[in-house]
């Protein structure tokens, strides 16, 4: 499971507007989280930037978070947080 979640960690961050992937289990049935830092409608991105319905078999879901922060407080572009 480590090297699928490193194939597809790396294939859906390589996308504009991701900010994070996971892979979760509830109930015991996979399914890809996709973390962005807005929605954007399928329809306004061409299609190599569009974020799967499935992913390698597994369901995804978008999730708008918008930008993340490290547990350093630091912004996902290596700003302090506040700046």
């Amino acid at each position: 499971m480590h090297e699928e979640h490193r194939r597809i960690t790396e294939r859906l961050m390589s996308l504009p507007g991701v900010v994070g992937v996971d892979i979760d289990a509830p109930a015991g049935r996979d399914r890809v989280l996709v973390f962005v830092d807005r929605t954007v409608a399928s329809a306004d991105l061409p299609q190599e930037q569009r974020i799967p319905e499935t992913i390698e078999g597994y369901p995804v879901e978008i999730i708008e978070s918008g930008p993340l922060m490290a547990e350093n407080g630091e912004n996902d572009d290596g700003r302090p947080t506040g700046s």
